[in-house]
């Protein structure tokens, strides 16, 4: 009898391994297929500007790197200097033809705010203002998109862990779970847990952020070349 359980949780173990690789399957094609953007949005590889602003690259890679380039920028301007305790300090007023997103930064930093999530949160609105232009380009997922790209991945891993949780109540009963049915457990939640990482940009806006990466570094490049003799 004992023998029996034992070959029956072995192939229980072996379907619920072909399992995971299902779940890890589905879930990739979910996230793409909900991070693929409508055909009839203007976005697209020659809709890219000849000469990006640091802004247009920085908002695609998210919030906060885009919050560093303002600070950055900030800096280099003379408006906020960085203290030997790596605190953000005023250095001078904001200049005026600083855009929106500079000065929600730079509010944020004279209300205290010197953390990059905290400066994330003061500069919301700019952020907003910003990320609804890609959206309407298909570059940037909106919110209601983007909840569902980082959820339903983990749909499929959620209903295994109920499954493998439900035939170890069904045959162990009161008694304590083995160790393979524990680590298997275990393994199918972190899996599942690593589906939920947050999702940005549509697979468009990939196509986008490395073509205006490697447009940038062609004109960086361009301007640090010696002159031709």
């Amino acid at each position: 009898m004992d023998a029996g359980w034992s070959g029956s949780d072995s192939h229980f173990h072996l379907f619920s391994l072909l399992a995971v690789l299902a779940c890890e399957g589905v879930g990739r094609w979910l996230r793409y297929v909900l991070r693929l953007a409508p055909a009839d949005l203007p976005g697209g590889p020659g809709a890219l500007p000849r000469r990006p602003r640091p802004y247009e690259v920085a908002i695609l890679s998210g919030p906060r790197t885009l919050v560093e380039v303002a600070v950055e920028r900030l800096c280099r301007r003379g408006a906020l200097s960085i203290s030997s305790e790596g605190r953000l300090m005023i250095h001078a007023p904001v200049p005026d033809d600083a855009p929106f997103i500079e000065r929600r930064v730079y509010d944020g930093i004279v209300n205290g705010a010197n953390t990059r999530s905290a400066l994330v949160l003061r500069a919301a609105p700019a952020i907003a203002t910003l990320k609804r232009t890609l959206v309407q380009r298909g570059w940037v997922l909106d919110d209601a998109q983007a909840r569902w790209a980082r959820w339903s991945p983990a749909i499929p891993f959620a209903v295994l862990l109920a499954v493998v949780a439900g035939h170890l109540l069904r045959v162990q009963g009161c008694r304590a779970p083995p160790g393979q049915s524990v680590a298997l457990l275990v393994f199918v939640f972190v899996l599942g847990s690593q589906q939920l990482l947050p999702v940005w940009r549509t697979v468009q806006g990939d196509k986008v952020f490395a073509d205006l990466q490697a447009q940038q570094a062609v004109d960086d490049e361009a301007e640090g070349a010696p002159p031709r003799g």
